[in-house]
């Protein structure tokens, strides 16, 4: 039978939890979190009979098994450091996983700091996972038809990239999809700016500082790309002005995602703003003061989450590493919870002589303008000197370097000494991913 589709199985799956998102991502605030609250005292439960790590943890903050589970016993319950899952090892494990979740498997996670977590995750899970990239596709209403290019780190690509009829499951298990084509990240800037041109896809998946050094590829060579519409930006904080840019350089909005390979999706941005709404049905996420309270509306904190199916490794109020601000109400109508910004992680924190902390905003587009810069990135070596590593088309003139120099002072607020270092090439992590300020100052050192 071909007219209807009568899907079945994994298909039918995800097409029944749009339908509920279609419905709980409108539930009264109060709602949405006594449901979360509800999955949350299932996964307590579940973790305290089953794991010799939260027996003790939970036990201490307070817990009894069937007791009620409410805010106040969450925030008794300690943060969860990424070095405590590492040492923790095999004792973060579930003795057992319900059998709904499927059997587990590892998944390894070094993000920017290059220190590895691995954790178990569960079919379910990836169920979550692949319903929720579905959400996203249906928020932003992308035709589905058109080309798709994506350029991420995949290990085993060739070098000229890969096509596929499609854009590949979970999307192409549901609709007949346009074509895709994938490159590797590793592939220099230049060669990524034409590989596009020939591909000329309607959409666009690749890392936001990737998408800034391909913008300025575009805008600096007067190329065009009248076929892009959108850049769907994933992995990292956006870089100023990236927006803008791709604006400039294609036409194109972009559409931003924070996730984790730990905890899975933690937001999505708004299709209406640039918002991102919290994705509440497989995640709680906190947003923590320094005195570990929650920041209030207009305040940035540090990003706390507890995903709600890890029921094969439980991660319970697991700090990410990450500092986020706490979003108002959207405009869409959407109640879900929202963050107006993720700023990145403590090392990529400018640390003043004062002892302040804060994110720097340096304009790559800036730099470009005023040197051939291809590519920089900022390094903070004390409290009073800074390097900039350049990748330039040629050895700056000593004009253009005090430009660059007054450039970055500008944007760190403070009058650094400035050192400038060409390289060949600046490496991403092994991950794909790229920091273009971090601090090497310890914490406390002012």
């Amino acid at each position: 039978m071909r007219l209807p589709a009568l899907p079945a199985g994994r298909p039918a799956l995800l097409i029944a939890l749009l339908h509920q998102f279609q419905e709980s991502q409108y539930f009264p605030a109060e709602v949405l979190r006594a449901r979360q609250l509800e999955q949350l005292a299932e996964l307590l439960q579940h973790a305290f009979e089953n794991t010799a790590f939260y027996r003790e943890r939970l036990a201490a903050a307070g817990y009894r098994p069937g007791a009620q589970v409410d805010d106040a016993l969450l925030e008794r319950i300690p943060v969860l450091t990424r070095q405590e899952v590492q040492q923790a090892g095999t004792a973060l494990h579930a003795a057992k996983v319900p059998a709904g979740h499927g059997a587990p498997r590892s998944v390894e996670s070094a993000g920017s700091t290059g220190t590895p977590v691995t954790v178990r995750v569960t079919p379910l899970a990836q169920l979550l996972w692949e319903a929720i990239t579905l959400r996203e596709h249906e928020w932003h209403r992308r035709d589905v038809g058109a080309r798709l290019a994506v350029i991420r780190f995949t290990p085993g690509l060739p070098a000229q990239g890969k096509a596929a009829p499609s854009w590949g499951p979970p999307l192409s298990w549901l609709y007949r999809t346009g074509p895709s084509a994938a490159l590797n990240i590793t592939t220099p800037v230049d060669q990524q700016a034409r590989w596009l041109l020939e591909q000329r896809p309607t959409y666009l998946l690749t890392h936001p500082t990737n998408a800034m050094a391909l913008a300025e590829w575009f805008v600096q060579k007067g190329e065009r790309l009248p076929s892009l519409a959108q850049v769907r930006t994933i992995s990292e904080a956006l870089p100023a002005g990236l927006r803008e840019a791709c604006q400039e350089a294609w036409g194109a909005s972009v559409a931003d995602v924070y996730s984790s390979r730990e905890t899975g999706y933690l937001s999505l941005q708004c299709p209406q703003s640039t918002l991102q709404h919290v994705q509440a049905e497989s995640v709680i996420v906190e947003v923590l003061r320094a005195d570990g309270s929650r920041c209030a509306t207009g305040e940035r904190g540090r990003v706390v989450a507890t995903a709600l199916h890890s029921f094969a490794f439980p991660l319970v109020r697991y700090d990410l590493g990450d500092f986020a601000t706490v979003g108002a109400p959207c405009a869409c109508g959407r109640t879900l919870p929202t963050l107006a910004d993720i700023a990145g992680r403590v090392r990529n924190m400018l640390v003043l002589p004062s002892g302040q902390r804060l994110w720097p905003s340096i304009a790559g587009r800036e730099l470009s303008r005023a040197a051939p810069v291809r590519q920089f990135q900022v390094i903070q070596d004390s409290l009073e000197t800074i390097r900039v590593l350049l990748v330039a088309a040629r050895p700056l003139a000593p004009a253009e370097e005090r430009r660059v120099a007054d450039l970055v002072r500008r944007a760190l607020g403070h009058p650094f000494r400035i050192s400038v270092e060409y390289h060949a090439s600046i490496e991403r992590s092994a991950s794909g991913k790229f920091e273009e300020f971090k601090s090497e100052v310890a914490a406390g050192a002012a």
